[in-house]
């Protein structure tokens, strides 16, 4: 990994865990009051916010440091298109908790968009390959080209799976 890297990859863990004390400190009780924080905090920066509570059947999962929340800032550069699927997608990072990759829009009438898939959920797997990283979707969707495939994404708490082709 080159030192840009490990910069970058240091500062998203710096920010994971500054978005965390900030909510730690706001008092944060519910998910409103965390999003509408995150949404400031991250509007100052200039950035937008993905913010999701973490669930399991409706009960609230603590994922590390006592949070209930996955919580990223992120910038316009870091959005990556998928124009096939018709969807946007951020990384959530090295240190944040939950594993995949957020989905920041969905175009109407897409593959996606027809899949049931809405902004929110996280793809955890693509065609049988763990995503983590929007770079493995790629490659993932790239492979499968002109087959059905199943995706598996969490959507507040609930694992589900679609099938897409295109």
């Amino acid at each position: 990994m080159t030192s840009t890297g490990k910069r970058f990859s240091y500062a998203r863990f710096l920010l994971a865990c500054n978005c965390a004390l900030l909510m730690a400190l706001s008092g944060c009780s519910s998910m409103y009051m965390a999003k509408d924080q995150m949404n400031r905090y991250c509007a100052k920066r200039g950035e937008h916010a993905f913010v999701k509570e973490a669930t399991q059947n409706g009960i609230p999962v603590v994922l590390d440091f006592g949070s209930t929340i996955v919580a990223v800032c992120y910038s316009d550069e870091d959005i990556v298109h998928f124009p096939g699927l018709g969807i946007d997608v951020i990384p959530l990072g090295e240190s944040n908790p939950a594993k995949g990759v957020g989905i920041v829009s969905v175009l109407s009438r897409s593959i996606a968009d027809r899949a049931g898939l809405r902004v929110g959920d996280i793809i955890s797997e693509y065609a049988g390959q763990t995503i983590e990283k929007p770079a493995e979707l790629r490659a993932a969707a790239d492979a499968a080209a002109g087959q059905p495939v199943t995706m598996k994404f969490r959507r507040e708490g609930h694992d589900l799976t679609a099938t897409v082709q295109f």
